[in-house]
């Protein structure tokens, strides 16, 4: 009974202290084969960590972004139905990153939308995070009062970048706990 309060306590305390990861922005390529198949790479560019009351959890934050992201499944549960899925941090320009490729059957496995025979959409605000801002793409953006982005219906390789983080000043950067953590994935085992 005590072993079970403890728990509990413990369980609440590490609710209390949960951090924030954020990621400042996404690129998106999408390779269609059929007009309805294909795959999939999403690059999450600069994955922070932000204070939580004023406390730096970038370590804890770490941990939930290889346990829950690289090794779990939430980026799954964002997108249902996606197979063959591969994920990997990596730095670039001193900055943690992050990428997904996958395959998938529908386009709404990816919040992509075809109606009939008309171009393929997507809402820039559909994604996990929705307050991706829509900053460049091979196809055409709709502006702030329809911010859908259209391609061609004939159109194979679908491409576009958006910003989730405007403002990274006072962000954690995750690069020396990345470092750590790649340099225990090196060590002879």
């Amino acid at each position: 009974m005590i072993e079970r309060i403890l728990k509990t306590v413990w369980l609440a305390g590490m609710l209390i202290f949960v951090g924030c990861l954020g990621v400042e922005k996404k690129e998106y390529t999408i390779k269609l084969k059929d007009g309805q198949s294909g795959t999939a790479t999403v690059k999450y560019i600069n994955i922070f960590s932000n204070d939580d009351d004023e406390k730096d959890v970038s370590f804890k934050d770490f941990g939930e972004l290889v346990s829950d992201y690289l090794q779990g499944d939430k980026i799954e549960k964002d997108y249902p139905g996606i197979r063959n899925v591969k994920k990997r941090l990596f730095i670039e320009n001193n900055a943690v990153c992050g990428e997904i490729t996958f395959t998938f059957d529908s386009l709404s496995q990816i919040r992509l939308y075809r109606f009939e025979d008309g171009p393929i959409m997507y809402y820039v605000n559909s994604g996990s995070s929705p307050s991706e801002k829509f900053d460049s793409s091979n196809g055409m953006f709709g502006g702030g009062i329809m911010p859908v982005i259209f391609w061609n219906k004939s159109m194979k390789e679908l491409l576009f970048k958006t910003r989730v983080t405007e403002d990274t000043v006072g962000k954690r950067n995750l690069a020396n706990w990345y470092k750590v953590w790649q340099s225990n994935q090196d060590a002879p085992k």
